[in-house]
């Protein structure tokens, strides 16, 4: 990001939706750090590999996914910034309604050195930390055991790790059963270059 306070609000709505699985692959690997962490309430992941699993398992559990970005606070000083927004959506299960949370999304950059078309030499920041913060459901909290489990590092990282692990089982099948497909087709078809549709990091 050369202009964080403005990029940041095409990157929150390039990675928030379910359109296009390749545009969030490209925003992980143009604007997030080769050594990045991700973590909320429920999971912990490092890697852009593993930070894009993520967010292309929440895009495929919706059927509706999209962001509304309220308020942009960028501290030039330490390099840290906190993003604001309303993330709507429509799991599968929803047959007729949305839901909606707020989330405060507080991220650490880094700065890096690139070469832009023109061959100039230029510094941008990359996103080398999220943590983003919501109202925890008071009544999953107080259920015992549970509550403290939801809570510990342990977990988060599990689950962070089976999420990212799923995502790409799921990416993995689609990729095998469109090769088949390829495969199987009668050569005067002449099918065309395989597309998957199912967006990756190089």
């Amino acid at each position: 990001m050369e202009n964080p306070e403005t990029d940041i609000v095409e990157v929150v709505k390039g990675l928030v939706q379910n359109q296009s699985a390749e545009k969030q692959a490209q925003i992980v690997k143009d604007y997030f750090a080769p050594v990045v962490s991700f973590r909320d309430f429920y999971t912990i992941v490092t890697g852009p590999r593993e930070v894009l699993s993520l967010y292309q398992f929440w895009a495929g559990m919706n059927v509706e996914l999209w962001p509304e970005v309220h308020d942009v606070l960028y501290n030039k000083g330490d390099n840290t910034m906190v993003v604001r927004l309303t993330q709507h959506y429509r799991p599968w299960f929803h047959f007729y309604s949305g839901c909606q949370v707020e989330i405060l999304a507080v991220l650490e950059l880094a700065n890096f050195e690139e070469v832009g078309p023109d061959g100039v030499r230029k510094e941008v920041k990359r996103i080398a930390v999220q943590r983003n913060y919501y109202l925890a459901d008071p009544y999953v909290r107080s259920i015992p055991v549970l509550g403290s489990l939801l809570e510990g590092e342990l977990i988060k990282g599990i689950t962070g790790l089976a999420i990212g692990a799923a995502a790409r089982g799921v990416k993995a099948a689609a990729n095998l059963g469109r090769r088949a497909v390829h495969a199987a087709a009668p050569v005067s078809l002449q099918m065309g270059p395989e597309r998957t549709g199912l967006g990756e990091l190089n």
